[in-house]
């Protein structure tokens, strides 16, 4: 494997690494495309032959080393058998801080898909050992802000953590139509929605409202779920009844391209945990609302797996049973749980509907062997499944990830 060093004597950015390796195997291919070639003797074979192509799609990999630092810059990483590799969480990290309220020179919202601080739109890309983060702000400020956009196949990432606050990690595919005309604009708006396959190992993943949103498959293996509650660290009023912002494109009935979060559909639903919009409360005040969701899954229908976590730990800062497991950003969302510890900031129910009726026939939030800290869990809503033992095993990682991707 080819080694590539940033920083410490080596290149300066990571973005010139990468532009380095594009342009490499761009010239590469030229010039195979361009050149007759005479495999066993035989007579020249015409311009762009399957040699050249197949060169092409399969070029030597490279690592890319990266020194301690902080690295002020947005990736864009787009083609194959790439790795990126820093000295550690807590000495490598790549930072952006982009928000989606943000209006830009022609009049239009940034929105979520425009705000990640590294985009991977590729297949065979392993990071490790670094971490990626959106320091834009709390949601209820700056709205939504990504960290990662992963969408391809066979991604993996291992000792990395990814910072930020509303919406920090999106596992594409995009749904294929969104809500709202214009909530996916982006890179991949207008792309085919192709399913990946992605893994997560021994990972730190931060956030407030739907922090690991999408479609993908993906497996978290022993990772860290951290809720943070943004208003210990956010001097701003919440929207409309105290509750945060969501992700992407969807919640309209806030009229204005935002999606409010759940409390607002109980109020309209009658449901108990509703509250009185009419008053706007102090930050001081807001002690006991929900402050946000871990997953919001958009597995489209017929997608074998959505996500898995397997001996993951979910921890937060949040109040007691403030914070939800995940609620469906589409119907047949599918997150399991396996042998997971979710801390006192999850509430027992565990799962919130997003006031779909048609969730609780299509989705699929499943747990098995589930630690509540003593705690009773909840199922009176009726959206958490309990695995049996025997139907565990199709959760292996190893099955799930060698899944056939769609």
């Amino acid at each position: 494997m080819r080694i590539i060093k940033v920083g410490e004597g080596g290149l300066s950015t990571i973005s010139e690494a990468l532009s380095f390796i594009y342009e490499e195997r761009a010239n590469a291919a030229r010039r195979l495309s361009e050149s007759p070639i005479t495999p066993n003797n035989s007579a020249a074979e015409p311009t762009g032959t399957n040699s050249a192509d197949c060169e092409a799609e399969n070029p030597e990999p490279v690592e890319i080393q990266v020194g301690p630092g902080v690295y002020h810059e947005y990736l864009q990483i787009l083609e194959p058998y790439i790795t990126l590799s820093g000295a550690g969480p807590d000495k490598t990290v790549i930072t952006g801080n982009l928000g989606g309220r943000e209006i830009l020179e022609d009049g239009i919202k940034r929105g979520t898909f425009r705000t990640q601080t590294a985009f991977v739109h590729t297949h065979d890309f392993t990071a490790r050992d670094l971490t990626i983060e959106n320091a834009a702000g709390p949601g209820c400020k700056v709205g939504q802000a990504i960290a990662l956009y992963a969408d391809g196949d066979r991604l993996y990432f291992e000792n990395v953590h990814l910072k930020g606050y509303q919406d920090t990690l999106f596992t594409g595919p995009l749904p294929m139509k969104e809500v709202e005309p214009g909530g996916f604009r982006g890179p991949l708006e207008h792309a085919p929605r192709i399913n990946g396959r992605q893994h997560y190992k021994n990972c730190r993943i931060e956030g407030t409202v739907d922090f690991i949103f999408g479609s993908a498959t993906a497996y978290f293996e022993k990772c860290t779920l951290v809720s943070l509650d943004e208003y210990k660290v956010a001097a701003c009023e919440a929207t409309g009844n105290g509750d945060v912002l969501h992700v992407g494109d969807d919640t309209q009935e806030a009229g204005n391209g935002d999606a409010l979060h759940a409390g607002d559909a109980a109020q309209a639903a009658g449901r108990p945990d509703a509250e009185n919009t009419s008053d706007r409360k102090p930050l001081g005040e807001l002690t006991s609302r929900v402050r946000g969701y871990v997953t919001a899954p958009s597995t489209p229908e017929g997608q074998r797996y959505g996500y898995v976590f397997a001996d993951c730990d979910f921890i937060g800062n949040c109040p007691p049973e403030t914070c939800y497991l995940g609620r469906p950003w589409r119907e047949y969302a599918q997150v399991v749980l396996i042998r997971c510890h979710n801390g006192p900031h999850i509430r027992p129910e565990g799962w919130h509907d997003w006031n779909k009726e048609l969730a609780h026939k299509t989705a699929f939030f499943a747990e098995y062997e589930s630690v509540y800290d003593g705690r009773v869990e909840d199922p009176a809503d009726g959206l958490r499944r309990y695995l049996r033992p025997e139907e565990v095993g199709e959760y292996d990682r190893d099955k799930v990830l060698t899944s056939d991707a769609e």
